[in-house]
């Protein structure tokens, strides 16, 4: 019987360790050496970088879209707060999603919420004071230092394409000095 429960716990101890490994490490091990590399081809954190359009080849992003274009900003709130401005397109789909560094999802906007106008949200830690000026709705609050905001608009109609590019290659993200 003692042989059993030293199965069972040896067992019991393999599946916890490879839940850990599993569900919590490679996520975030995953997300260290994506923003490694986007902050490389950026020229750091807290640059938005405006990626080429996607084709056959390109693989800057996972599975990627040749109806999109993409930005992203690799976010690091250990000196200070972020911001995040530009203006949102009309008559075409477009998104702001915000990943903390474990790869969750924790704040979206997107056209039908404020297609056509300018946006402007600033990214501070839980208990960081955000600066001064900024609304509420404004303000967004991160469960981690870093992570990840990604910038996606669709190309509807191929003669809107220069158009789109050269309007999200107008978003920025950049630290900011509290007031």
């Amino acid at each position: 019987m003692k042989y059993w429960f030293s199965i069972i716990g040896v067992a019991l101890v393999v599946f916890l360790a490879s839940y850990q490994i599993t569900l919590r490490r490679i996520p975030t091990m995953k997300m260290t050496m994506t923003e490694k590399r986007i902050a490389g081809v950026a020229g750091g954190k807290n640059i938005m970088y405006h990626a080429r359009r996607p084709d056959a080849a390109y693989r800057g992003v996972v599975r990627p879209s040749p109806d999109q274009l993409y930005s992203a900003c690799i976010f690091d709130l250990g000196k200070g707060p972020v911001v995040f401005e530009g203006t949102a397109p009309e008559n075409s789909y477009w998104s702001l999603s915000f990943f903390q560094h474990n790869t969750d999802n924790f704040f979206v906007v997107n056209d039908r919420e404020i297609g056509g106008r300018a946006f402007r949200y600033v990214l501070v830690r839980k208990h960081q004071p955000p600066p001064k000026g900024f609304t509420p709705d404004e303000i967004i609050i991160s469960p981690s230092k870093t992570g990840i905001v990604l910038q996606r608009v669709f190309i509807n109609k191929e003669d809107r394409s220069a158009i789109l590019d050269s309007q999200r290659r107008q978003s920025t993200c950049k630290m900011v000095a509290l007031s």
